[in-house]
């Protein structure tokens, strides 16, 4: 009984029609609806007709500051959606240039150039604290030799930081290579 059931086509709404006693009401109601929404689009159309003729004159009138300033508007408006399109593409094209960094593991690179910024800063800030220092008061020879030997100190231990700071990144490359030798030769 449940094969039979399955086997019948599906009724579509062409195979039953509706009968007249059935449209007759549906045409009762539609009809009003239909007639009122007529209505509705004669008079916005004789609106807008009317409005057109009453304003056509001002529009020739003003032409010489309507028309330049809708070039204007025109432009604008362009040149906003033109802005907004290249700000989304280099948005777009950074995270891209993101994940591709992400994925090459070049995080090694950016750690060691954030580490150099931050000496880099460090450094500056020393010599400038020195040099503020220097203005404020008036140096001697002897006092001029030991600013010297005291910023040559700061740079040497800058130079100090940045040598222990590459041998490190060397050392951490050389365990990644090591990592990815082991990774390859486990897959073959």
């Amino acid at each position: 009984m449940a094969d039979s059931q399955l086997r019948r086509p599906i009724a579509s709404p062409s195979d039953n029609p509706p009968s007249t006693t059935q449209l007759f009401p549906l045409l009762l109601t539609l009809l009003p609806i239909a007639a009122f929404l007529l209505f509705l689009a004669g008079i916005s159309f004789i609106g807008t007709v009317v409005g057109l003729a009453v304003v056509s004159p001002l529009f020739v009138i003003f032409s010489p500051i309507l028309v330049p300033a809708a070039v204007v508007i025109a432009f604008s408006v362009a040149g906003f959606l033109t802005s907004g399109a290249f700000g989304v593409t280099a948005l777009s094209s950074l995270s891209w240039m993101a994940n591709i960094l992400r994925r090459s593991g070049a995080t090694l690179q950016i750690q060691q150039a954030k580490q150099w910024v931050r000496e880099t800063a460090s450094q500056e800030e020393v010599q400038t604290k020195a040099q503020g220092e220097g203005k404020t008061e008036e140096l001697g020879p002897a006092q001029e030799g030991e600013r010297t030997e005291q910023s040559g100190q700061a740079q040497a231990k800058g130079t100090a930081k940045n040598d222990a700071a590459q041998e490190g990144s060397k050392a951490q490359e050389s365990g990644k290579a090591q990592e990815g030798e082991k990774a390859q030769g486990g897959k073959k």
